[in-house]
């Protein structure tokens, strides 16, 4: 909580660069390059390393601390540049963030992944289609997963659809579809897209 605090005070951006490890394969997947991509559009200094181990990990700017988990690297990186509000402006956003992460990567990464393995799996398209018809309602109405501006649940979901090689479902699900064309189309997904090894 100390550390997080002095980076608060201080404005991390100015300090040493984040590092983001991981194997030359995994800093090339939508799990790395989705944290590019908070970095990107919170002005994070941020730069990737390969290393051996498989797990992607965040090393902070005093250069002991780590941090791992998918979601955990992106709460963190929003801990570290709170004016970009990418974790919500309100606790109440916040827990809702949190909550749409959740729901990203139990109800849409995990199953995309087994169909990417196995996509004659009827069960696990029949989850998808559940998730994605889910998502379309939510953007009946809203512009973004959670109050009016981008957050780390639009950045983290809009990378793992990027994932899905089904890609009927812009034409089932219309309203999910503009979203996301929405998300990738700003400046931030652009520059992750054309330079995934880092911001610093």
């Amino acid at each position: 909580a100390g550390y997080f605090y002095g980076c608060f005070m201080n404005s991390c951006t100015t300090m040493n660069p984040l590092v983001l490890t991981g194997t030359a394969e995994e800093l090339k997947s939508v799990r790395a390059l989705r944290v590019v991509a908070t970095a990107n559009y919170s002005g994070a200094k941020l730069k990737t390393e390969s290393g051996d181990k498989q797990e992607l990990f965040l090393t902070l700017p005093d250069g002991e601390t780590t941090i791992s988990g998918g979601a955990a690297i992106l709460r963190t990186l929003s801990y570290l540049t709170p004016a970009a509000s990418l974790s919500g402006e309100t606790l109440e956003d916040g827990a809702l963030v949190d909550a749409w992460l959740t729901f990203t990567q139990n109800s849409v990464e995990l199953p995309i992944l087994a169909y990417t393995v196995d996509p004659e799996n009827s069960a696990v398209k029949d989850d998808i289609t559940r998730s994605l018809a889910t998502l379309d309602q939510l953007f009946v109405y809203s512009t973004y997963i959670v109050d009016h501006r981008v957050s780390i649940a639009d950045i983290s979901l809009a990378f793992v659809l990027s994932d899905y090689k089904e890609t009927s479902w812009k034409k089932s699900f219309v309203n999910l579809a503009r979203w996301y064309d929405t998300i990738t189309h700003q400046p931030f997904w652009t520059q992750t897209l054309k330079d995934p090894s880092g911001t610093a």
